[in-house]
């Protein structure tokens, strides 16, 4: 920040986690470097109610099922997320598309990956990548047999007018924005996978 200062005499805006924001220390710095916050959808996840499951996972993997749920109610939103639990640290996210119904909701894309159709389906034909294992020459559709399902957060959608107004008026000050492109911090030597959303 202080090379761009002295150098290019612009100010270095960073793009900060709103929840950052919140805290005693961090907020105080962030606040004293002029970072601008960022509201995420995950920092308001609450468990949902039921459980949730593919039923059919191989032609229409972006269709999800619930048990006992209430997709109607007003913490589901089309463009909020369902967000599966944690395994290794990372947790899957899904966009939802459209709300069918109590029971029945329509994801923007499917979930990538083994972990996150292995817990949606409990089957364990399914490759890291996600792909199916064939049975003879057909691929076996649906969730495993006696499968009930699994528990879900939900995250509302998140309007993101005031950031953006945020970053174009500082832009048009002459100032700079700094962004994340990991989403997160971290102390590991090395650069972590980029976020889509950098783009």
């Amino acid at each position: 920040m202080r090379v761009v200062r002295k150098e290019a005499e612009r100010r270095i805006h960073f793009l900060i986690a709103e929840k950052s924001m919140k805290r005693r220390f961090i907020g105080w710095m962030a606040k004293r470097a002029g970072s601008l916050p960022v509201g995420r959808a995950l920092d308001s996840t609450k468990p949902g109610k039921g459980r949730i499951y593919l039923p059919d996972p191989v032609n229409d993997p972006c269709l999800v099922r619930g048990v006992d749920t209430n997709f109607e109610n007003k913490d589901f939103q089309v463009g909020g997320l369902l967000v599966l639990p944690s395994v290794n640290n990372l947790a899957a996210s899904a966009e939802v598309q459209a709300i069918n119904g109590p029971e029945e909701i329509r994801l923007k894309r499917p979930f990538k990956g083994g972990i996150p159709l292995r817990q949606m389906t409990g089957r364990d034909d399914i490759d890291d990548d996600g792909k199916f294992e064939r049975d003879g020459s057909e691929i076996r559709n649906g969730p495993a047999p006696g499968f009930e399902g699994v528990t879900f957060k939900v995250a509302p959608k998140v309007d993101q007018t005031e950031v953006y107004d945020a970053v174009f008026d500082t832009l048009s000050q002459g100032g700079c924005i700094g962004i994340f492109p990991e989403g997160g911090s971290h102390d590991r030597p090395e650069l972590l996978p980029l976020k889509g959303t950098v783009a």
